[in-house]
C-alpha cells in the first residue's frame, strides 16, 4: 500500500541502488536466523574496534544515562549493545523477506496480550507507544495479525527507498499515512473508531512546539507531545509494546503505561511517557538504541553532550 504522498521521478542511479538494496534483503533474509544473527554480531564487534560513529555515540549515551554503572560495566553494556543493534540490522531482512507466516511462527511467547485483548473487545483505540527496542519492525507485523494497524510514515530522504520501505512495511496488513496534518488527522479516526496505531515515543521531535523536557534516566529529554495530544483526543488506551529478541525468535512484551499519561496536564503527561520509555529500556537495556543521539536538544542551553564528529 502506497501513501498519500504524490510520485516522484526516481534517477536512474538510486533505481540501480534501490534494486540492490531488495536483492540484498532477499539473499539475507533466506539466511537461518541464528547465521544471520551471528553476523550482526559480529559487524557489532567490529565497530567496537573500529571506534566508528555508532560506537562512539552509544558510549556517550550509556554513560550520559547511567552513570550509575562503573566504567567496566558501562563498556559491557557498550559491547552488548552495538552487537544487538548489529543484529536488529540484518534480521529485519529476515523479518521482511520471510513475511507474515515466518514472524508469527518466530513470536514465541506474549506476555501481557490480555491488555490488547481487552481493549480490542471493547472497540477503544489503542496507542502502541514502540520505544526503538528489541526490534520494532517485528510489532508491526504482530499488531497486524491482532487487528486494523494505521502508522504514521515519514518519507526517506534516500531516493528510491520510500517505495521499498513501503512495500516491506504493508506487507503485513498496515496502513501507512505521512506525518502531516491529513496523517494526524487519520491516526485520530482510526483511534476513535477503535483501531491501533503505533508511534516510537522516544524519537525527538524536531520542531520546538511538539516536545518538551521530561525526565529520563540521569537526565532530561525532549519529548514528543504528540501521544498526549492523542490520548487527549480519542479516549485511546496507551500500551507500551516491544518485541525482545531471545534464542529462536521474539517474545512480545505489553505493558500499560504509567497511569498519568493520560493527565490533562500536558508536563505530568509527557514525564509519564518519558517514565515508561525508561522502564521498557531499563527492562532489557542492552537491547535499547542507544547510538540515538536524543540529548542534542539540551534544557537550559547546557552544552551538546556528543563529540564532534560523532
Amino acid at each position: 500500500m502506497s501513501s498519500n504522498s504524490p510520485s516522484k521521478a526516481i534517477p536512474l542511479k538510486a533505481k540501480a541502488a534501490a534494486l540492490i538494496v531488495r536483492v540484498a534483503i532477499t539473499l539475507v533474509g533466506h539466511l537461518p536466523l541464528s547465521w544471520v544473527r551471528g553476523l550482526g554480531a559480529t559487524f557489532g564487534r567490529m565497530s567496537l574496534l573500529l571506534n566508528s560513529r555508532m560506537a562512539v555515540a552509544t558510549q556517550q549515551n550509556i554513560a550520559y544515562c547511567l552513570p550509575e554503572l562503573n566504567p567496566q560495566e558501562q563498556q559491557a553494556l557498550v559491547a552488548a549493545s552495538l552487537q544487538e543493534t548489529g543484529k536488529l540490522a540484518l534480521e529485519t531482512a529476515v523479518v521482511w523477506a520471510r513475511g507474515n507466516a515466518w514472524v508469527c511462527n518466530h513470536i514465541l511467547k506474549v506476555d501481557g496480550r490480555e491488555y490488547l485483548t481487552a481493549a480490542i473487545e471493547r472497540k477503544q483505540g489503542v496507542l502502541v507507544l514502540a520505544p526503538h527496542i528489541g526490534n520494532w519492525e517485528v510489532v508491526n507485523y504482530f499488531l497486524a495479525s491482532c487487528g486494523d494497524v494505521t502508522n504514521m510514515y515519514q518519507e526517506p530522504k534516500t531516493a528510491g527507498m520510500n517505495e521499498i520501505l513501503q512495500d516491506y512495511r504493508t506487507r503485513c496488513g498496515a496502513t501507512l499515512v505521512p506525518t502531516d496534518r491529513k496523517g494526524l488527522m487519520t491516526i485520530l479516526k482510526v483511534l476513535k473508531t477503535g483501531g491501533i496505531s503505533g508511534i516510537l515515543p522516544d524519537q525527538t521531535p524536531k520542531e520546538d512546539n511538539s516536545g518538551i523536557f521530561a525526565p529520563f534516566m540521569a537526565q532530561h529529554a525532549f519529548t514528543m507531545t504528540l501521544a498526549h495530544k492523542l490520548i487527549q483526543k480519542s479516549g485511546c488506551l496507551p500500551l507500551f509494546v516491544y518485541a525482545e529478541r531471545v534464542k529462536g525468535g521474539f517474545n512480545i512484551v505489553i505493558r500499560p503505561a504509567p497511569s498519568n499519561i493520560t493527565s490533562s496536564d500536558e508536563q505530568e503527561a509527557v514525564n509519564a511517557l518519558s517514565e515508561g520509555i525508561e522502564q521498557c529500556v531499563r527492562a532489557i537495556p542492552a537491547q535499547y538504541q542507544w547510538e540515538y543521539k536524543r540529548f542534542r536538544k539540551r534544557l537550559h542551553d547546557l552544552p551538546n553532550p556528543y563529540q564532534p564528529n560523532t
